[in-house]
C-alpha cells in the first residue's frame, strides 16, 4: 500500500526521508514541493533527485480530493463537490472578494449534529475526514483556482460537518494551512 503523502505534517515528510535512506531535508524539501509550490506529480518536483522522485512514483500517492463538479454562482462563487479517495464525496467552496479567496471547507462527510436547517443533516455522519483530506480542500482548490488568486486567502471550517467534533484531524489539518514552511495562510483568516 502506498505511502498516502498528504496524511503526513513535516516531521512525518522527514522521518520517511530518513527510513528511506535519504537526508532529513529530503522530507523538507517534499513538504515545500507540496504544500508551497503545490505540486502533485513526482516528475514535476524538481527539486528533489530523479532517483527519489522515482521511488515515490512506486511507493507513494498524494491523494488530493478530485474536483466531480462545481456549480458556480452569479457572484463569482464556486461550490465544488470533491471527491475522497474512497469514493465518498464532500463540499468545498470558493468565494472570491475584492483582494481575498475564502475557501469553506469540511470536515467530516455528512453530519453528526442534525441541525434541522442544514441539508447535510439529512445524510447524517459518514466519517471524519483525515487531516490530509481537510487541508487536502485547499490545495485543490487554489490549485484549480491558480491563475485567480487574490492576494489574501482565508478559511472558514465551517463545510460538511462540526469541526469540533473532528478535533485531532481539523487541529493538525490547520497547523498545516498556518505553517510558515508551507501554506502559510496566517492563524488570524483561519475560523474555526
Amino acid at each position: 500500500m502506498p505511502v498516502q503523502l498528504l496524511e503526513l505534517d513535516l516531521e512525518g515528510l522527514r522521518r520517511l526521508a530518513a527510513e528511506w535512506g535519504e537526508p532529513v531535508f529530503r522530507g523538507n524539501q517534499l513538504y515545500h514541493a507540496l504544500y508551497v509550490e503545490k505540486r502533485f506529480d513526482f516528475a514535476q518536483m524538481t527539486n528533489l533527485p530523479l532517483g527519489l522522485r522515482e521511488r515515490l512514483g512506486r511507493e507513494a500517492a498524494i491523494a488530493l480530493p478530485a474536483i466531480a463538479s462545481q456549480f458556480r454562482s452569479r457572484d463569482a462563487s464556486v461550490r465544488y463537490l470533491l471527491r475522497l479517495a474512497d469514493g465518498k464525496t464532500i463540499e468545498t467552496v470558493w468565494m472570491p472578494e475584492k483582494n481575498r479567496q475564502t475557501l469553506c471547507i469540511s470536515s467530516q462527510a455528512g453530519c453528526a449534529v442534525d441541525c434541522h436547517f442544514c441539508a447535510t443533516a439529512q445524510l447524517g455522519l459518514i466519517r471524519n475526514l483525515t487531516a490530509g483530506e481537510i487541508a487536502g480542500q485547499v490545495l485543490a482548490v487554489l490549485t484549480e483556482n491558480r491563475e485567480h488568486l487574490l492576494p489574501r486567502t482565508n478559511v472558514v471550517l465551517m463545510g460538511q460537518g462540526e469541526p469540533l467534533l473532528n478535533y485531532d484531524a481539523t487541529l493538525a489539518a490547520v497547523r498545516r494551512l498556518a505553517d510558515s514552511e508551507g501554506m502559510n495562510i496566517p492563524l488570524r483568516r483561519i475560523t474555526l
